[in-house]
């Protein structure tokens, strides 16, 4: 579920409980920073979401949760013959998925966007002037989903019928997209479907760093411009594209590179003695690589230290430091170290101990591990010299 906005974080919150519970399935919130860091005032009445249960679904029987002694194949078959079209069931029933704008008697062009994305077309719409009876006068049609995967596929039909292109936009890489692509691909009279590509092949909204709304109201205009050759449009698509070219080609003024907070102890524990050489981890630490200490490469968490065991026989290095949170330590990278060990690998963890899970918040660490037990846990794994 991808929510637009901190009200749909709320609501899709409650649907998503009800949708796991009538499905049998795991349902999961996109949560950017966008919709996250920041405030609203928001509707919290509980009559605000009515969970409604479909009628066009039968249930299986024995239903669809979880059971003793299910067979694995079972469960297989249990996941892709009920528990998706149970899902898609709820999906529809309860309206996840809605129309935006109609576009009109005859609509040529539509949009699909979900989540910041869906903020985003909105304010690219407002960019070209495109509201009310001037997208049904454009022909333009908007569908907004509020379920990314599965793509309710009738809901998407409806959507696309009649329609020459759709314009699928999503940040960073295509996920909605595709599958509209799939479900559409052979029915007769399907509209060209561009996206992450144009009509052409050639790249059209980023899959890499920030899609804005300037460059979906550039990638839309374009396409209604060639359609309808509206002057008020045309006068828009030219002062856009002039304030897009200024903003590229501004020089930076001022630049914020992220830093550790003030008395944190990484600032001074991923100094690294001249002519070594670290390698950081995922934590605050990762931040060590953009700073003057000899910093470059990581993994992925749980897993510092086993790219130098792939690496050490084919270096000269001899040794490196692998930085390493006590959280991460806690919650899987005390297995990395073990296999260190077991591998022989001459390198020195530097186990940043700080009491806390700083980076999503500074919960304390599950367990309340202490620097002596560790020491004690890293001297009965077999760590060679621990201080």
């Amino acid at each position: 579920m991808n929510p637009a906005g901190l009200q749909e974080v709320l609501d899709y919150g409650l649907y998503g409980w009800a949708l796991s519970r009538y499905a049998g399935v795991w349902t999961g919130i996109k949560c950017v920073k966008d919709n996250i860091e920041q405030s609203a005032s928001i509707d919290g009445s509980l009559e605000r979401v009515n969970i409604v249960l479909p009628e066009d679904f039968e249930m299986p029987p024995g239903g669809l949760g979880i059971r003793r002694g299910d067979n694995v194949l079972e469960k297989e078959a249990r996941a892709y013959e009920y528990k998706i079209p149970a899902a898609l069931a709820f999906i529809r029933a309860n309206a996840l998925d809605r129309m935006i704008l109609e576009g009109g008697g005859a609509p040529k062009i539509g949009i699909i966007a979900s989540g910041k994305s869906y903020l985003d077309t909105e304010e690219a719409l407002d960019l070209l002037g495109i509201r009310g009876t001037r997208a049904a006068a454009l022909g333009v049609k908007f569908y907004k989903l509020g379920v990314t995967w599965p793509l309710e596929p009738e809901g998407a039909a409806r959507f696309a019928s009649g329609l020459e292109t759709v314009l699928v936009v999503e940040e960073k890489r295509s996920l909605i997209e595709t599958q509209l692509k799939e479900q559409l691909y052979g029915r007769r009279g399907a509209p060209a479907i561009i996206g992450k590509l144009d009509e052409n092949g050639a790249p059209l909204l980023p899959s890499h760093g920030a899609l804005e709304p300037v460059q979906i109201a550039l990638a839309l205009g374009e396409r209604l411009l060639a359609r309808t050759g509206d002057e008020e449009l045309r006068a828009r698509m030219e002062q856009l594209g002039q304030v897009a070219a200024r903003v590229a080609a501004l020089p930076g003024i001022i630049e914020r590179v992220p830093y550790f907070c003030a008395g944190c102890p990484h600032s001074t524990s991923t100094i690294v003695p001249e002519g070594a050489h670290a390698y950081a981890g995922i934590g605050c630490h990762y931040m060590a690589q953009w700073m003057d200490r000899a910093t470059e490469g990581f993994t992925h968490r749980g897993a510092e230290g086993a790219n130098w065991i792939g690496e050490a026989p084919f270096s000269k290095q001899g040794h490196v430091f692998q930085n390493i949170g006590d959280g991460t330590y806690v919650h899987s990278g005390a297995l990395a170290i073990r296999a260190a060990i077991a591998a022989g690998t001459t390198m020195t963890f530097k186990i940043l101990f700080n009491d806390a899970v700083a980076m999503t918040g500074g919960q304390g660490l599950d367990g309340e591990l202490s620097v002596p037990q560790l020491a004690r846990q890293m001297s009965a794994d077999g760590a060679a010299r621990v201080v």
